[in-house]
């Protein structure tokens, strides 16, 4: 249906760095700059006009405007899911910070150009009031999710340790059947002011959106089957997160979005439902995925 690669990279900080608590638009606008820097031929000029944009990675993971099925801009095919405090904070020296790497399709072969995106990000600099000049980080290792093996040591790239998984093959095993489930919401998650926490069919049904719109972009569109779930909430707890982001091409946006926590007591969840609740623990729920906005995880 999907294939898809999950990396986690270590980022390593020689000196103290203070971030912002949100660092969404950060890596992925970070990373754009220098992947294009050192993967397009000719850096004056549009994207849009340019014979190579349908080999290029940085065509579609910043500049691609319209999705192969229906209307509106596709989703990304390498997302960055930077870790979510809810608050400022600080890196301290010799620190570390790891950033969480999904790449969909075709977009699986492109290893090389991640590590050297973020590799190149890294001299550079990032952080806080654009402090570039003192903000670097090394990209010490990357490893892959699935193979639990390291991929990138450094210096390195071994391709072969990565595991690339269907994601069709991946749902099969859903998730176990129980009559109570507590999600953590742990990035932002975009929902309506008064609907959050959502419904867990609700849920679901943004996990099957974001499942349709990768599919449909980068898989073998199939159909995704709906679902059938019925669910109370016990308990939650929220948290509401007006996110700024700013770029070139979108000017200045407001997010508004959630996280925390819900316990839901299980009425009823079909085998379809068990499935989408899995994929949604990897590829998360609702809209701007390429933000690293809507990852969930199962507590304990």
């Amino acid at each position: 249906m999907l294939p898809i690669a999950k990396l986690t990279a270590r980022l390593s900080f020689p000196t103290s760095v203070t971030f912002p608590y949100w660092m969404g638009n950060t890596f992925r606008g970070g990373f754009g700059i220098h992947v294009r820097r050192a993967c397009c031929p000719d850096l004056r000029r549009d994207c849009y006009s340019c014979d190579s944009r349908e080999d290029c990675i940085f065509y579609y993971t910043h500049m691609k405007k319209d999705s192969k099925v229906g209307y509106g801009a596709p989703p990304k095919p390498i997302v960055f899911i930077p870790p979510f405090f809810g608050k400022s904070f600080t890196v301290d020296k010799n620190g570390f910070l790891d950033v969480g790497i999904l790449l969909f399709g075709r977009f699986t072969l492109y290893l090389p150009h991640v590590a050297l995106g973020l590799s190149m990000l890294g001299q550079s600099g990032i952080g806080s009031e654009r402090r570039y000049d003192v903000n670097k980080f090394k990209l010490e290792e990357m490893r892959c999710s699935f193979s639990k093996d390291v991929v990138y040591d450094g210096s390195t790239i071994n391709i072969g340790a990565m595991r690339t998984i269907d994601l069709a093959d991946y749902a099969r095993d859903g998730v176990s059947a129980t009559d109570n489930l507590s999600i953590g919401f742990e990035t932002p998650i975009m929902v309506k002011t008064g609907e959050f926490p959502p419904a867990l069919d609700k849920l679901l049904s943004m996990v099957r959106q974001r499942l349709i719109l990768y599919v449909n972009e980068y898989g073998d569109r199939v159909k995704i089957p709906d679902f059938e779930c019925s669910a109370t909430i016990k308990s939650s707890s929220d948290h509401f997160h007006n996110i700024k982001s700013r770029s070139q091409r979108a000017g200045k946006r407001d997010f508004h979005t959630y996280t925390g926590t819900a316990e839901y007591s299980i009425e009823k969840m079909d085998e379809n439902a068990m499935q989408l609740l899995r994929i949604g623990l990897l590829i998360g729920a609702g809209p701007k995925p390429s933000f690293g906005l809507g990852f969930i995880r199962v507590i304990d």
